[in-house]
């Protein structure tokens, strides 16, 4: 429980996928959604690797495992995912066997990216391994959508002209 409760938001996805890898043991864990405009691509809003922080970045569905988890709720590869990257690619040098992802979802039902764990080994247990993805989609889901609607009512109070008060009414 404590892995999802952090409310520290700046650091907050990043912490989730330091936590889902050490729980996981696995060697990457990553949180992507989909890129504003153009729906093939993913940018990352964090991502860990071999015990350290990743810059984010972007990067295509089409070339990854990624890809087919679009439109799905999951995806489980316990071994073999390493194919489905595309050859020459940092990704498919990294050497990763095995891949599972939850998607992210919004309150609406759509699906706004996903999280990731990927380990060079097989992933042995699969109930487990979904079951924390479900739990860590479901906060890292529940904090894009606070961000964005904070960011939506900044946007509606900077283009306000004029004043607005906030009236409480137990205090006058």
């Amino acid at each position: 429980a404590l892995a999802v409760s952090s409310a520290d938001c700046a650091a907050l996805f990043q912490d989730l996928v330091r936590r889902l890898a050490e729980i996981l043991d696995v060697d990457a864990a990553v949180i992507s959604v989909f890129k504003e405009g153009d729906p093939a691509r993913m940018t990352t809003l964090a991502a860990w690797l071999d015990g350290k922080p990743l810059e984010n970045f972007e990067y295509e569905l089409a070339k990854t495992p990624c890809g087919a988890v679009v439109g799905q709720v999951s995806r489980f590869v316990g071994t073999g995912v390493h194919a489905e990257f595309a050859p020459g690619t940092a990704l498919s040098a990294m050497g990763f066997d095995s891949y599972a992802a939850h998607s992210l979802m919004s309150s609406t039902g759509e699906q706004m990216g996903i999280v990731v764990a990927l380990d060079r080994a097989a992933l042995a247990d699969q109930a487990l391994t979904e079951a924390l993805l479900k739990i860590f989609s479901a906060r890292a889901a529940a904090e894009i959508e606070r961000t964005r609607a904070e960011q939506s009512y900044r946007e509606i109070l900077d283009a306000a002209e004029d004043a607005i008060f906030v009236h409480d009414w137990d205090t006058g």
